[in-house]
């Protein structure tokens, strides 16, 4: 069975948490995004602030993969 993906970009914002480093940022928002079912992959973008999210839209929403990346600490939107 082929999986329906869909492909979502999701703004970044400043940390909620104190000292985040850029690479940190990366590592924290892919773990997150790597613990959702249905999601396939991710591209974080340091330089535009923005995640590139690959999911099957029949596992998760993209409401649910901004609220993991705010859960992780970051500020995020669906763009």
């Amino acid at each position: 069975r082929r999986l329906k993906t869909r492909h979502g970009e999701y703004g970044v914002g400043d940390a909620q948490r104190s000292r985040h480093d850029l690479s940190e940022l990366a590592s924290t928002v892919q773990s997150a995004l790597k613990n959702l079912d249905g999601v396939a992959s991710s591209d974080v973008n340091l330089k535009a602030k923005t995640v590139l999210v690959r999911f099957d839209s029949a596992g998760v929403t993209p409401d649910a993969i901004a609220q993991a990346v705010t859960d992780s600490g970051f500020d995020a939107t669906v763009k």
